[in-house]
């Protein structure tokens, strides 16, 4: 009887991995694994939709990927807050390079993983927003910097306004 019910457990489990495996698949993110040095030892199929990587050529790639954007400064202090334990996770940008060379922007979720209780490194889910990243970066400029007074409102009232409006 134990053998039987142990035989369904994992036969359960094999199912729930494959159907976990099919939504990562059929997905337009990636996961991935590194240490506390940034030493990827996972990267899903994925990543080669999203950036044109192979899973092991981007995990063994010795050039670096991230570009020079803030994003970056942003996202190495919250995925090192998180290996010294400071924050049970986080989200975040960065700004990587895809195998063509074209910056993408991606949105991350980190956490860490540990065992022994020492934080051996973060798991991560990628996501790249690109193009509504660039509208809404483009909003933004034009909204502030426009001669012409804008502004954001709902039916509670003004929810921000740019100089010009309070110029005028």
């Amino acid at each position: 009887k134990q053998q039987n019910e142990l035989k369904e457990k994992q036969d359960q489990l094999a199912t729930l991995v494959k159907q976990q495996q099919m939504l990562l698949e059929h997905s337009d993110d990636f996961t991935y694994r590194h240490d506390s040095d940034g030493n990827y030892d996972y990267v899903s199929e994925n990543i080669e939709k999203v950036l044109g990587y192979a899973p092991e050529e981007f995990r063994h790639s010795q050039h670096v990927k991230f570009t020079n954007s803030p994003l970056n400064k942003e996202a190495r202090a919250f995925t090192q807050r998180l290996i010294n334990g400071e924050m049970p996770s986080a989200n975040f940008y960065v700004e990587i390079l895809d195998k063509k060379g074209v910056p993408r922007v991606l949105e991350i979720k980190e956490k860490p993983y540990s065992s022994d209780k020492k934080i051996d490194g973060v798991i991560g889910i990628a996501k790249d927003i690109s193009d509504k990243f660039r509208s809404d970066e483009k909003f933004r400029i034009l909204f502030e910097y426009s001669t012409d007074p804008h502004m954001l409102y709902n039916e509670e009232g003004i929810l921000d306004c740019n100089d010009a409006t309070l110029k005028n």
